[in-house]
């Protein structure tokens, strides 16, 4: 079973929420082991490359969001 990898380019930033496997993040100059129970955020416009290290499938969800200046707000969402 060879091991996979992705490479890209974030456009825009995200906080990734590891929810199976394990797999070695390279974030600029930065490795990261990327499993469950972390949280990595990704800055907009960084480059990933993502080597699973695991047997099982490596899998996450992005939580996406654009940079907004102000420190304090609320969003009705219904």
């Amino acid at each position: 079973n060879p091991k996979k990898s992705l490479s890209y380019q974030a456009m825009s930033s995200a906080f990734m929420f590891p929810i199976s496997g394990k797999a070695r993040i390279q974030l600029e100059n930065h490795a990261i082991l990327a499993k469950p129970g972390k949280m990595i955020y990704i800055p907009y416009a960084s480059h990933l490359d993502i080597s699973v290290e695991s047997e099982e499938n490596f899998s996450y969800i992005n939580v996406f969001h654009q940079f907004i200046k102000r420190p304090i707000f609320e969003i009705d969402i219904s």
